[in-house]
């Protein structure tokens, strides 16, 4: 009888030990969403001082208007890195997105009052195998301008953005280029809170 008795109670308390195991795994956090992104790039070559021929450069499909389709961090090598977090007056959007061509912005701060006529300052940098992997960085002296199109549906909050943006100077080494309007969207990253996420 006694046997039984401490045959149950130590069965007893390896369920409880499951259970206890179980509800605590159900407490931990989940992971945070994949960032996803998508850029166009529009290089312009400027003349003799920029040396590198006009192209384009894109990752994902991302426009002026329409559905974007980001790809996501990871996705066939792709790399998506970013936050949009408020900032005083609006949101600090920071992205590097990578998939053979490579770009970085920077927005201190974005807000719905940036539109084409009244952009932000922030900064760019580029680099794909059109510029034979060289880097073309906006000059501080010659911020680039972001700005929303809110009748297109591009927009900013926490953790995503859709915007358009232009860099009247991108340089490297001595030569100087430029990008026309292109335009950049990224989706879950940091500065989203629980609710906002994907």
């Amino acid at each position: 009888m006694d046997m039984l008795v401490r045959d149950l109670g130590s069965r007893v308390g390896a369920g409880f030990v499951a259970v206890f195991a179980l509800s605590a795994a159900g407490c931990e956090d989940t992971p945070p969403p994949n960032p996803a992104g998508a850029f166009y790039l529009d290089f312009r070559d400027t003349g003799a001082e920029c040396g590198l021929a006009s192209h384009e450069a894109e990752m994902g499909v991302v426009g002026s208007s329409g559905d974007p389709e980001l790809i996501p961090n990871l996705q066939g090598g792709a790399e998506v890195t970013c936050t949009v977090e408020a900032a005083s007056g609006g949101f600090r959007v920071s992205a590097e997105l990578a998939d053979a061509p490579n770009l970085r912005i920077t927005i201190p701060v974005l807000s719905t009052e940036n539109t084409a006529d009244n952009p932000a300052d922030g900064s760019a940098t580029y680099a794909s195998t059109d510029t034979g992997g060289d880097v073309y960085a906006s000059p501080p002296e010659t911020p680039c301008k972001f700005w929303l199109d809110a009748e297109d549906g591009q927009f900013v909050r926490a953790g995503e953005a859709w915007l358009s943006f232009e860099c009247d100077a991108i340089d490297n080494e001595g030569f100087s280029c430029a990008l026309s309007t292109s335009y950049v969207a990224v989706r879950n990253c940091a500065g989203a809170s629980p609710e906002e996420e994907e």
